[in-house]
Protein backbone atom coordinates (compact mmCIF):
# COMPACT_ATOMS: atom_id res chain seq x y z
CA UNK A 1 0.00 0.00 0.00
CA UNK A 2 1.34 3.44 -0.95
CA UNK A 3 2.07 6.02 1.71
CA UNK A 4 0.02 9.21 1.67
CA UNK A 5 1.52 12.47 2.87
CA UNK A 6 -0.83 15.26 3.94
CA UNK A 7 0.34 18.85 3.55
CA UNK A 8 -1.37 21.55 5.61
CA UNK A 9 -1.64 24.77 3.59
CA UNK A 10 -4.35 26.29 5.76
CA UNK A 11 -2.15 29.19 6.95
CA UNK A 12 -1.34 30.20 3.38
CA UNK A 13 -4.98 29.88 2.33
CA UNK A 14 -6.18 31.94 5.30
CA UNK A 15 -3.59 34.61 4.49
CA UNK A 16 -4.78 34.76 0.86
CA UNK A 17 -8.43 34.99 1.94
CA UNK A 18 -7.59 37.73 4.43
CA UNK A 19 -5.76 39.70 1.74
CA UNK A 20 -8.70 39.23 -0.66
CA UNK A 21 -11.15 40.40 2.02
CA UNK A 22 -9.13 43.55 2.69
CA UNK A 23 -8.82 44.22 -1.04
CA UNK A 24 -12.58 43.79 -1.53
CA UNK A 25 -13.28 46.11 1.42
CA UNK A 26 -11.01 48.78 -0.07
CA UNK A 27 -12.68 48.57 -3.49
CA UNK A 28 -16.18 48.57 -1.97
CA UNK A 29 -15.31 51.46 0.34
CA UNK A 30 -14.17 53.61 -2.57
CA UNK A 31 -17.24 52.65 -4.59
CA UNK A 32 -19.74 53.42 -1.80
CA UNK A 33 -17.90 56.66 -1.01
CA UNK A 34 -18.30 57.74 -4.66
CA UNK A 35 -21.96 56.68 -4.85
CA UNK A 36 -22.81 58.38 -1.53
CA UNK A 37 -21.30 61.60 -2.85
CA UNK A 38 -23.51 61.42 -5.93
CA UNK A 39 -26.65 60.72 -3.86
CA UNK A 40 -25.74 63.56 -1.47
CA UNK A 41 -25.75 66.03 -4.37
CA UNK A 42 -29.52 65.39 -4.72
CA UNK A 43 -30.39 66.12 -1.07
CA UNK A 44 -33.36 68.36 -0.38
CA UNK A 45 -33.46 71.04 2.29
CA UNK A 46 -36.13 71.83 4.93
CA UNK A 47 -38.68 73.24 2.44
CA UNK A 48 -38.05 70.64 -0.25
CA UNK A 49 -35.66 72.90 -2.16
CA UNK A 50 -32.18 71.79 -3.03
CA UNK A 51 -29.44 72.56 -0.54
CA UNK A 52 -26.93 75.17 -1.72
CA UNK A 53 -24.51 73.59 -4.18
CA UNK A 54 -21.48 74.61 -2.12
CA UNK A 55 -22.77 72.79 0.98
CA UNK A 56 -23.63 69.62 -0.93
CA UNK A 57 -20.35 69.70 -2.80
CA UNK A 58 -18.51 70.06 0.52
CA UNK A 59 -20.46 67.06 1.84
CA UNK A 60 -19.63 65.06 -1.28
CA UNK A 61 -15.93 65.92 -1.03
CA UNK A 62 -15.86 65.03 2.67
CA UNK A 63 -16.91 61.43 2.01
CA UNK A 64 -14.26 58.98 3.08
CA UNK A 65 -13.90 55.35 3.99
CA UNK A 66 -11.83 53.55 6.56
CA UNK A 67 -11.06 49.90 7.13
CA UNK A 68 -10.44 48.79 10.68
CA UNK A 69 -9.18 45.34 11.57
CA UNK A 70 -11.35 43.83 14.27
CA UNK A 71 -11.41 40.42 15.92
CA UNK A 72 -14.14 39.45 13.42
CA UNK A 73 -12.16 40.63 10.40
CA UNK A 74 -12.05 43.95 8.55
CA UNK A 75 -14.81 46.46 9.32
CA UNK A 76 -15.58 49.04 6.64
CA UNK A 77 -16.89 52.50 7.58
CA UNK A 78 -18.02 55.04 4.99
CA UNK A 79 -19.24 58.53 5.78
CA UNK A 80 -18.47 62.16 6.46
CA UNK A 81 -17.27 63.99 9.53
CA UNK A 82 -19.27 67.13 8.68
CA UNK A 83 -21.68 68.19 11.42
CA UNK A 84 -24.54 68.51 8.94
CA UNK A 85 -24.08 65.02 7.43
CA UNK A 86 -26.32 63.00 9.81
CA UNK A 87 -29.06 65.63 9.62
CA UNK A 88 -29.22 65.32 5.85
CA UNK A 89 -29.13 61.50 6.00
CA UNK A 90 -31.68 61.10 8.82
CA UNK A 91 -33.75 64.30 8.80
CA UNK A 92 -34.47 66.53 11.78
CA UNK A 93 -37.25 67.50 14.16
CA UNK A 94 -40.58 65.82 13.62
CA UNK A 95 -39.24 64.13 10.46
CA UNK A 96 -36.37 62.41 12.25
CA UNK A 97 -36.82 58.64 12.19
CA UNK A 98 -33.51 56.97 13.01
CA UNK A 99 -32.95 53.50 11.68
CA UNK A 100 -32.18 50.60 14.01
CA UNK A 101 -28.50 50.68 13.06
CA UNK A 102 -28.30 54.37 14.11
CA UNK A 103 -29.78 53.56 17.52
CA UNK A 104 -27.44 50.57 17.86
CA UNK A 105 -24.35 52.72 17.37
CA UNK A 106 -25.51 55.98 18.95
CA UNK A 107 -27.75 54.83 21.79
CA UNK A 108 -31.32 55.63 22.74
CA UNK A 109 -30.50 59.34 23.12
CA UNK A 110 -30.42 59.43 19.30
CA UNK A 111 -34.20 59.96 19.59
CA UNK A 112 -33.77 63.10 21.69
CA UNK A 113 -33.96 65.58 18.80
CA UNK A 114 -37.13 64.08 17.32
CA UNK A 115 -40.60 65.51 17.53
CA UNK A 116 -39.81 69.24 17.39
CA UNK A 117 -41.72 71.53 15.02
CA UNK A 118 -38.97 74.17 15.23
CA UNK A 119 -36.09 75.16 17.52
CA UNK A 120 -33.79 78.06 18.15
CA UNK A 121 -30.04 77.90 17.77
CA UNK A 122 -27.08 80.25 17.69
CA UNK A 123 -25.24 80.38 14.37
CA UNK A 124 -21.61 79.51 15.11
CA UNK A 125 -20.28 81.81 12.40
CA UNK A 126 -22.43 84.95 12.71
CA UNK A 127 -23.49 84.58 16.34
CA UNK A 128 -27.10 85.29 15.33
CA UNK A 129 -30.04 83.45 16.86
CA UNK A 130 -31.92 81.55 14.15
CA UNK A 131 -34.90 79.24 13.89
CA UNK A 132 -34.29 75.64 12.80
CA UNK A 133 -36.99 73.96 10.77
CA UNK A 134 -37.59 70.22 10.44
CA UNK A 135 -36.33 68.65 7.27
CA UNK A 136 -37.14 65.35 5.70
CA UNK A 137 -34.37 62.80 5.45
CA UNK A 138 -32.37 62.75 2.21
CA UNK A 139 -30.50 59.47 2.61
CA UNK A 140 -27.29 59.16 0.67
CA UNK A 141 -25.27 56.54 2.57
CA UNK A 142 -27.90 53.82 2.87
CA UNK A 143 -28.92 53.89 -0.81
CA UNK A 144 -25.27 54.07 -1.86
CA UNK A 145 -24.98 50.58 -0.38
CA UNK A 146 -28.48 49.13 -0.80
CA UNK A 147 -28.89 50.13 -4.46
CA UNK A 148 -25.63 48.40 -5.37
CA UNK A 149 -25.70 45.12 -3.44
CA UNK A 150 -25.27 43.07 -6.63
CA UNK A 151 -22.21 45.15 -7.65
CA UNK A 152 -20.74 44.65 -4.17
CA UNK A 153 -21.33 40.89 -4.33
CA UNK A 154 -19.57 40.82 -7.71
CA UNK A 155 -16.53 42.61 -6.24
CA UNK A 156 -16.34 40.18 -3.31
CA UNK A 157 -16.74 37.16 -5.59
CA UNK A 158 -14.06 38.44 -7.95
CA UNK A 159 -11.58 39.12 -5.16
CA UNK A 160 -12.16 35.69 -3.62
CA UNK A 161 -11.76 33.94 -6.98
CA UNK A 162 -8.48 35.78 -7.52
CA UNK A 163 -7.15 34.88 -4.06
Amino acid sequence: MAEVEFVDNSDEILALLSKATESAAEIIGGFIEEQAGEYAMRAKGPKGNSWPFDELNTLRQSMTHQIENTENGPALSVGSNLEIAPYIELGTGKHYQPGPEWIQYHGDDAHSVGGLDFWYYRDKITGETKIGMPQHASPYLRPAFMDHVDDIKTVVQGEMENA
